[in-house]
């Protein structure tokens, strides 16, 4: 997580043999290549074609807090048409929204994925918990997760109460989720190092 102070600017150089890197303004505004980014918008750096560098300017005028997550390989947005772009910027309400099903069963979860990698199946999601939300049950995921509470509350198990600004990691096959409920509903951003699923504990 980075603040910006009011007034930073700087020039980014995005070569054709780097990593991706994404940012999820959290709070104030952010200034890429002239479009202001306000909060709930994400802004992908992806690396050119051939042995290009590309200049970035990025500024903030009032200060900003930003969520950068480094990304394997090219990738894209899934609601926005991908015409081979260095910078690529969305909201939430760019994407698709889909409901969250375990086991066959409707979760009353909503997601919409901001941005999915090109091979290991990884995404970037914004999630929106319900009241009253029960979670499946005790399980785990064959990739890596790692949640940031943008709102709400949301108990993650016997231990954690996740509210804004709390941070939750869950190593891949790491059971967890025995104990998972919202009252009052959240909304989560989430990031995974390969293709999510939900494999539920048998016992």
């Amino acid at each position: 997580m980075v603040r910006l102070a009011p007034g930073f600017v700087t020039t980014l150089r995005v070569a054709a043999e780097g990593l991706p890197t994404i940012g999820y303004v959290l709070d104030g505004k952010l200034d890429v290549r002239g479009t202001e980014c306000g909060r709930g918008t994400m802004v992908a750096l992806r690396p050119g074609a051939g042995d290009s560098v590309e200049a970035i300017t990025v500024g903030s005028r009032e200060g900003a807090t930003v969520v950068v997550i480094r990304r394997p390989d090219r990738g894209s947005c899934p609601g926005l048409a991908d015409h081979g772009e260095t910078v690529l910027v969305a909201t939430p309400e760019d994407m698709p929204m889909v409901e969250s099903v375990v086991a066959g069963k409707k979760t009353g979860i909503t997601r919409r994925v901001m941005w999915v990698d090109s091979t290991r199946g990884g995404d970037i999601r914004e999630l929106t918990v319900p009241p009253g939300f029960v979670g499946a049950g005790r399980g785990h995921h064959p990739c890596g997760e790692e949640i940031l509470c943008l709102d709400g509350a949301i108990t993650a198990d016997e231990r954690h109460e996740l509210t804004r600004g709390w941070y939750l990691y869950n190593p891949a096959e790491y059971v967890h989720g025995g104990h998972e409920f919202s009252v009052r509903g959240a909304r989560l951003l989430e990031w995974h190092d390969g293709a999510w699923d939900l494999v539920l504990d048998p016992e």
